[in-house]
């Protein structure tokens, strides 16, 4: 289907939501947050929202949800996505390695011809070409990143009476923000709203880890590049993060409201900004509908320790298992469950594990949807975030407390906002979170009193729930 085709089929649309996920297509904890903070308006204005996402599917899909349009456009976030080199793709396709290769450098060649922010590009050949960054170089400060993303929303946002937007995560952030120069008119016409859900606005380092030498970070200095980059290349690189931090924080700042998910990343966000900020809890299914999808499995416990999460080193599943080699041999029925998905970084840890001799007590689960997660929380005797790098808050501690199974991690970040101090370790403390782990396997009574403790800081969530919508409905519902 043609976009021109689409767009009368959207006529009556006047809020638009971007994002990159959104259901019934591939989904994260942002997007199901983000759709029961939709689900809460009432129907008349659900009915004139149109929600984008730019994702990898081949074509342009339609669904509807709760009475939400939501549109999947293909992203031209690779290259052979871009139909001005399509051309190009198929003979990439099915072709030897060299021809690939010549396919390839042909195609960056013509993505080349643009020579808009030319200090910028020369200093991103430079790296790419010439050192090895730990973590790669993003290429978002060019002019013809996502570009014919950019001339879609630009089709969507003229040819429909749009009157507010709402950006879900960073990359549309950045990408509606183009708008502002290409359009300025049609830009400050727009009742704008960012949804900031993570860090990506004040650590720039490619997994926005917030720490260097396992130290967190007070303040941005760049020594992240110590660690990323060859001490001949060191200054380009910083030259380059600076540059893409500017990009980043510049395109925020042209939103006229921010909503973030916690006092933490509210904190991080008013250093760069002065806007109105708001805090919105990240909201969770309603107990009824959580205990309809977990009821059949219910049961004793067993002696799972259960972690959650796409597999990556922010995320800190390899620093935990790497630091667990002991703890897990002194408790040879421990298992731990990953669910979540990280090819490479599962790798690293089979092959850890197998080398010390724990591959036995460790199981992948892979991506699982969040039903079957609430599913896999009741089989667990505790639930266990391994994160060392601090983030804005999710959804998993709300979640566990639904399913009464106890959740344990590090003190860092917006954690400490709703989990009680006694359920966290020391930043980096492994063997105080072992602690805590053996305390909530062995001792169930102590565990059952700590969830009600912590159902107790719920409902002070509950309560920045509640503020969330109003200010949502506030915001959409006008």
């Amino acid at each position: 289907m043609k976009i021109d085709n689409l767009l009368t089929l959207f006529k009556n649309k006047t809020t638009l939501i971007l994002s990159d996920m959104y259901p019934p297509f591939v989904v994260g904890g942002a997007e199901i947050s983000l759709q029961l903070q939709i689900s809460c308006l009432n129907e008349d204005t659900r009915k004139k929202i149109l929600v984008v996402i730019f994702s990898d599917l081949d074509q342009i899909n339609i669904s509807r949800i709760d009475s939400v349009d939501v549109v999947s456009i293909p992203t031209q976030r690779y290259w052979h996505k871009n139909q001005s080199l399509s051309f190009l793709y198929k003979y990439y396709k099915g072709s030897n390695k060299v021809y690939k290769y010549l396919v390839r450098f042909l195609a960056r060649i013509l993505n080349c011809i643009n020579l808009g922010k030319i200090k910028k590009r020369l200093n991103i050949i430079y790296l790419t070409k010439f050192s090895r960054v730990k973590g790669g170089i993003s290429k978002e400060i060019l002019p013809e990143h996502r570009k014919e993303d950019y001339l879609y929303l630009k089709k969507i946002i003229t040819s429909l009476p749009i009157k507010k937007i709402l950006c879900n995560n960073t990359r549309s952030i950045t990408l509606a923000s183009r708008l502002d120069e290409d359009n300025p008119e049609i830009w400050q016409a727009l009742e704008k709203y960012a949804y900031v859900r993570d860090q990506r606005f004040s650590c720039v380092r490619h997994n926005q880890a917030f720490y260097t030498n396992e130290k967190l970070c007070k303040s941005c200095d760049f020594k992240c590049t110590n660690e990323d980059i060859s001490t001949k290349h060191r200054k380009h690189l910083k030259i380059y993060l600076k540059s893409l931090r500017d990009f980043r924080q510049n395109a925020l700042n042209k939103f006229d409201n921010i909503f973030v998910s916690s006092i933490y990343s509210a904190n991080l966000v008013n250093q760069f900004i002065d806007k109105s900020i708001s805090v919105l809890g990240n909201p969770i299914e309603n107990q009824e509908f959580i205990y309809q999808k977990t009821c059949d499995s219910f049961q004793d416990p067993q002696n799972i320790i259960l972690i959650v999460g796409s597999l990556s080193e922010p995320k800190g599943q390899f620093e935990f298992i790497k630091n667990s080699v002991d703890f897990l041999k002194e408790n040879p029925s421990y298992i731990i469950y990953f669910a979540g998905r990280g090819p490479r970084m599962q790798k690293v840890i089979e092959i850890f594990a197998k080398r010390e001799n724990i591959s036995n007590q460790i199981l992948f689960k892979g991506f699982i949807e969040r039903e079957k997660v609430y599913e896999l929380m009741t089989l667990s005797s505790v639930i266990v975030g391994t994160s060392i790098s601090p983030e804005s808050f999710g959804r998993i501690p709300f979640e566990c407390a639904s399913v009464n199974r106890p959740y344990v991690g590090f003190n860092v970040g917006a954690i400490p906002e709703n989990v009680p101090e006694k359920m966290l370790a020391p930043y980096g403390d492994y063997e105080a979170l072992h602690k805590l782990i053996k305390n909530a396997i062995n001792n169930k009574a102590q565990s059952r009193k700590n969830i009600e403790l912590y159902k107790k800081d719920l409902l002070i969530n509950n309560q920045w729930q509640k503020i969330g919508k109003t200010i949502f409905k506030k915001a959409f519902e006008n």
